[in-house]
């Protein structure tokens, strides 16, 4: 039975040495307390609930039936303000999230999927100091006591915001690259197999995130009740995100790049998903929560931190020009929104079901199946299916000012078929002299003669064919006959030209 008053009310049955009987107990969770009848108390010990002594001549042992408190659970105004308060939280963080992602990978440019993790490694050295001092002043502050008080951790939560809002202020913020017709190139990109593929995998890895976020304390301290740690349990939950933060992901976030650029996006991601099943699957076997420090020191980084930043780096290639906010958005709504909706529903229901242990490795198996799924797609169709900018497209242009843009998919692979080329024609009205596919492959640069009304450089959108002109924009005052010679992307958002003239420019186009 139970009533929605704080206590939980069930039947106790005692086995004594003369005699036997039941009695009605009620339970008061937070007060360690059971009251057995108006002249007698049994004080319980809450790690070990299922039997106690009464303090008279003969010893006895009491067991309890169970008592299913879900009912007051559901319907209580915690609880549903617990999950409004998660909800709106989650929502304002992967907003954030995605935006500040955008803002770095503009700012670094060309290259800057592989020197994103120089910058998101200091994002986790604060994750790390700050959780560990929250553990270890909530630890403090509650004095031992199993129920923690959470004050401490919500005032470094506040002081630690206005930190956060100051810097703010203070930070200059580049000017994004607009896009003229934003929702049909995110719709073309969504087109694409490869990209399909990668989001489903990509939620595929929120779902193993999701898991190990939601559920691996409630684990340790489920393993702390079993082999009496809790009276130390924060400071252990604290030493875990510390080892979590400040070693693995520090590590790999720095090496991340390099990693990146040595194997690639796909055996990367493969080599994410194997070490997912090894981190879960040792972590079910730990006989104590003090072991889980040491497998979530090395394996944070190879899992969470690389695989992060493999997500977001390929989001951020794939990305058309002026799309990068909305291309981050859709990718972590796949990971951290769909995703994680489901790990934690699924998690949720095995965990009550079976039990912490046999989850973490039904999860180990899925991060398993997952990696070898997705080496063999990688091996046998998307390395050969992946945008690239030098194997989908050649541009040509002439004198007549004619531009012939060829696109294939394959044009380096086997399997080229010249059926699978499709033409389109451009004519510039002026005399083209020179053209470069920026570094994404998704536009290119016409430089013409400058001897007509129109200005000698433009940028041209590939699939849209779509004549952004660079000097209409910021007014240039171009002499007659200084056409564009030659040019070069240094990065997506930097082209430098040279022309008659002989001077070189820089053209920053963000």
């Amino acid at each position: 039975m139970v009533s929605c008053n704080g206590t939980k009310d069930t039947t106790c049955h005692w086995i004594c040495k003369d005699t036997n009987f039941s009695t009605q107990v009620s339970f008061y969770a937070v007060k360690g307390e059971a009251f057995i009848s108006p002249d007698t108390t049994c004080l319980l010990n809450v790690n070990e609930m299922s039997s106690c002594q009464e303090q008279i001549t003969n010893n006895c042992n009491a067991t309890c039936d169970n008592f299913e408190d879900t009912h007051c659970l559901y319907t209580s105004i915690t609880f549903w303000g617990f999950v409004l308060l998660m909800s709106l939280g989650n929502i304002g963080f992967n907003v954030s999230n995605c935006i500040s992602d955008a803002i770095c990978f503009d700012i670094l440019g060309e290259g800057g999927q592989m020197g994103y993790g120089r910058q998101r490694v200091w994002g986790t050295i604060g994750f790390g100091v700050t959780a560990f001092l929250a553990g270890y002043t909530v630890d403090l502050w509650s004095q031992g006591e199993i129920y923690k008080t959470y004050t401490p951790a919500f005032l470094l939560v506040l002081a630690f915001t206005c930190v956060d809002l100051i810097c703010c202020r203070k930070l200059e913020l580049p000017l994004m690259s607009d896009s003229t017709s934003i929702l049909k190139d995110v719709c073309a990109l969504l087109k694409l197999k490869p990209i399909v593929i990668f989001l489903c995998f990509a939620t595929l890895a929120g779902i193993l995130d999701s898991f190990m976020i939601y559920f691996l304390f409630w684990y340790l301290e489920d393993l702390a009740m079993a082999t009496g740690y809790m009276g130390e349990i924060k400071l252990i939950e604290g030493l875990t995100v510390a080892a979590e933060t400040l070693g693995g992901e520090i590590i790999f976030f720095s090496l991340s790049g390099k990693i990146l650029k040595k194997f690639g996006y796909g055996y990367t991601f493969t080599f994410c998903f194997v070490c997912y099943a090894l981190r879960l699957g040792l972590i079910s076997l730990v006989p104590t929560p003090w072991w889980v420090l040491p497998i979530e020191f090395f394996m944070q980084g190879p899992t969470y931190a690389l695989c992060y930043t493999t997500i977001v780096a390929y989001a951020s290639a794939i990305s058309p020009p002026g799309t990068s906010a909305t291309v981050q958005g859709i990718v972590a709504g796949m990971d951290d929104g769909f995703g994680f909706a489901v790990g934690s529903l699924i998690g949720g229901i095995l965990y009550k079901k079976v039990g912490g242990a046999i989850t973490l490795r039904i999860f180990s198996l899925l991060a398993a199946f997952s990696a070898l799924m997705y080496l063999i797609l990688h091996n046998l169709y998307l390395k050969h299916k992946t945008p690239d900018a030098t194997s989908q497209n050649i541009i040509s242009g002439s004198d007549d000012g004619m531009i012939k843009i060829q696109k294939h998919i394959d044009i380096e692979g086997s399997n080229f078929d010249e059926n699978e080329i499709s033409i389109n024609f451009m004519h510039n009205i002026d005399r083209v002299q020179s053209l470069a596919i920026d570094p994404t492959g998704t536009q290119f640069a016409v430089g013409s003669s400058g001897t007509t009304i129109i200005p000698p450089l433009n940028l041209i959108n590939i699939e849209t064919l779509t004549r952004y002109t660079l000097f209409d924009e910021i007014r240039y005052p171009w002499k007659y006959g200084a056409g564009i010679l030659d040019m070069v992307w240094d990065n997506p958002q930097t082209l430098l030209t040279c022309g008659y003239d002989t001077f070189i420019r820089k053209w920053d186009l963000r």
